[in-house]
Parts: C-alpha cells; structure tokens; sequence
C-alpha cells in the first residue's frame, strides 16, 4: 500500500509543538522529511524533557516522538556554506515548512521571495507562534516562553535565573 504523500519532499526548519507535530504528521502520511538542525545544539527537544532513552544524557523521548521518521541534517544557516546547501535541498524539496521568529528567514536572505527563485513551484509554510506581524512577531514562541507569556510560569526576580529556566520549569511539574 502506498502512503498518501509518498514522493514528497519536505524540508523542515521548525522547532518545538506546531511545526515539529505538523512535519511528524506528514512523515506518517509518508512524506519524506528532512528536519534541518543547529550544528552546535542539535535539536532543541534531543535534551528537554524528564525522561530520555539509555542514560539521562540520552535522547529525549519528546524527540524520538515528534521527529520520527524524519531524516536529519545539521546546517548552519547563519553562513554562507549552510546558505548554499539550504537552497540545494529547497530545489530538491517540495514544501519548506519554518518555524522560526518573524522575519528570520529574511534575515538570512532565505525567505520566501528567495527561496521560491531557487523553486518556483515550492509551498512555503511558516509557523510563527505570535503571528507574522504586529507587536509580538518578533517574540520567541515556544515552550516556557508561552507558560511564562500566559501566567503559568512564576515571575523570576533574578534575571539570572533565566539561565536555568528548563530546569526550575521541571521542578515545577514534578
């Protein structure tokens, strides 16, 4: 039995909830999908979340979950390099589905006026948590962030307890 997007290419360039669960989706429906990941870091979700797989230092299982059946490549968009083979993949792709800030892609000179020159039949997905426009666009959208933005985070009255927020969010839902 063939998969319902068998012979698409997506190339994934989200990061936590929307964009991640979104790609997942796709990849079960049988898309190949190629998540693009920081060289120094990795994926955000590879160390967050109380359990991991082997050792505490393991792979989360967040990450294993919302990023199955993808394939994986580290590239560095901020220099040229990573820029160039960006755009290779965005030829070979159908769909490019970011994640990021509003107006980060721009900044790189990989937005969609670019991108779609390197691939004029290419479908361009950007999910941006607080919207494209307006005051909050340019805000970081995810995980404690969104609990902080809400409420649901206690104020911290040191800023140097943002440095360990992950672990006092941990600490919170134990």
């Amino acid at each position: 039995m063939s998969a319902a997007l068998e012979g698409v290419r997506i190339a994934d360039f989200s990061h936590v909830f929307a964009g991640p669960y979104c790609t997942m989706i796709l990849a079960d429906m049988g898309a190949e999908v190629i998540k693009i990941e920081s060289p120094e870091t990795g994926d955000y979700t590879r160390t967050v979340g109380p359990v991991a797989l082997g050792d505490p230092a393991g792979v989360s299982l967040m990450h294993l979950h919302w990023n199955r059946g993808k394939k994986s490549v580290a590239l560095d968009l901020k220099r040229p390099a990573g820029r160039t083979a960006f755009l290779e993949l965005v030829r070979r792709s159908d769909v490019v589905i970011e994640g990021l800030r509003a107006g980060a892609m721009d900044r790189w000179k990989l937005g969609y006026d670019v991108l779609s020159k390197a691939k004029p039949s290419l479908v361009f997905c950007t999910l941006s948590g607080m919207g494209s426009t307006g005051p909050y666009s340019r805000l970081a959208t995810h995980g404690f962030l969104f609990d902080a933005y809400t409420g649901l985070a206690p104020a911290l009255e040191d800023a140097e307890e943002w440095k360990d927020r992950p672990d006092k969010l941990k600490e919170l839902i134990r």
